[in-house]
């Protein structure tokens, strides 16, 4: 914005209008399968693999993202996001080290895709002292993947969930 922007030009709206204007990520990153640990494919195993990457709180706790967001707009406090970008870091380091069924395989690689770029975006909120403009384009790109990825995310945990019932 500082290098974009003429001086002369800068104000609230213009502002706004060159975060709306920057791109998002919104593609997943890419996930190596070769280091999922592939499990027996059986109930069991299901169901024990569900107990764990079936409780999503860390990546899909509302409340708790909209006191951080409420926080960040009121106070420009970025407490809430260092917060919500360990729970989805401890998340993601949970999920890399479970056996996963072959029948979960897919919703794994989606959980450690989103988690991958939920984390990073919360992160970037986080430095918003010394990234303004990446912050806040980090909160677009939150609510977009959050609209694109989290029914995906539910529709296939129930599928799963229906497997085992």
């Amino acid at each position: 914005y500082g290098r974009s922007v003429p001086d002369k030009d800068k104000s609230p709206v213009t502002f706004s209008q060159f975060i709306q204007s920057q791109p998002i990520i919104t593609t997943l990153p890419r996930v190596n399968e070769s280091v999922i640990k592939i499990e027996q494919d059986i109930p069991l195993a299901l169901n024990q693999y569900l107990s764990t990457a079936g409780d999503i709180e860390a990546i899909s706790d509302k409340t708790r993202f909209s006191l951080a967001l409420t926080d960040f707009l009121n106070n420009k406090s970025t407490s809430g996001f260092s917060t919500l970008a360990a729970r989805v870091k401890t998340f993601q380091d949970t999920l890399k080290s479970l056996s996963v069924p072959p029948m979960a395989l897919q919703y794994h690689k989606l959980l450690l895709g989103y988690s991958e770029l939920l984390g990073a975006s919360f992160t970037l909120v986080a430095n918003y002292d010394a990234e303004q403009v990446k912050a806040l384009v980090a909160l677009r790109q939150i609510e977009a993947i959050d609209r694109q990825y989290y029914p995906l995310i539910l529709q296939e945990r129930s599928r799963l969930v229906g497997l085992v019932q």
